[in-house]
């Protein structure tokens, strides 16, 4: 049990339409694919295509979560850095309890997931590994565990006062926080209008008022 589980990092994306898997993970986890009846063109967020081109290919898998499973589609594409994404879909159908200041999600840590065409990912162990797995789905559980963008924060450089070059610091004050949080000081008025010969001292505003449908146009 312990030499066939395996554990991979997660990445929890709610602006993700679809769950992804990167096709190196797809090899060395020995998951079976199928292929889509159409391709599917990627885009990134200004709308061109994605330079990892189309996906041809999903992984079926089947969740398991606190005490709800489902079978959801993983969609074969390079993710770059990341080994899998999962998007709204996932969130869609567990509505997990994210606790983004304790950094968890609930009920669980870990998200275990079982290969839907057992038998092949049986065959693909044995042929890759050498390995004849045990009739029992516990002996290939993958464990997905989340990953939290408040770590790479932590490692990009924040720039210091010290940094900025001299001719920029007599600026200083229009970027200080502590600056910001004060209010102007009180000065006399001295934004008279003047009003040109013959101007009424006083004028007479009519108000018309709108119909429910205008009020909704506007």
């Amino acid at each position: 049990m312990t030499t066939t589980q395996k554990t991979e990092v997660a990445l929890l994306d709610s602006g993700a339409t679809e769950n992804f898997i990167h096709p190196q993970t797809i090899e060395q986890l020995r998951l079976p694919i199928r292929k889509l009846r159409e391709a599917q063109i990627i885009y990134n967020i200004d709308g061109t295509p994605n330079r990892a081109g189309s996906i041809t290919h999903k992984c079926q898998l089947k969740l398991f979560f606190g005490k709800e499973s489902k079978q959801m589609d993983f969609f074969v594409t390079d993710l770059g850095q990341d080994n899998i994404v999962l998007g709204f879909p996932f969130l869609q159908e567990f509505n997990p309890t994210i606790n983004w200041t304790a950094k968890t999600i609930e009920p669980e840590q870990r998200i275990k997931i079982l290969p839907v065409h057992l038998a092949e990912h049986r065959w693909r162990v044995w042929k890759k590994d050498h390995k004849l797995l045990p009739p029992c789905w516990r002996l290939r559980k993958v464990s997905f565990a989340q990953k939290w963008a408040a770590v790479a924060d932590k490692l990009k450089t924040k720039l210091k006062e010290d940094g900025v070059p001299h001719k920029y610091r007599r600026h200083q004050e229009v970027f200080s926080e502590k600056g910001a949080e004060r209010l102007p000081p009180l000065r006399n008025e001295n934004m008279a209008i003047t009003f040109k010969e013959g101007a009424p001292e006083q004028l007479d505003c009519h108000v018309y008022p709108l119909s429910k449908r205008e009020l909704e146009v506007l």
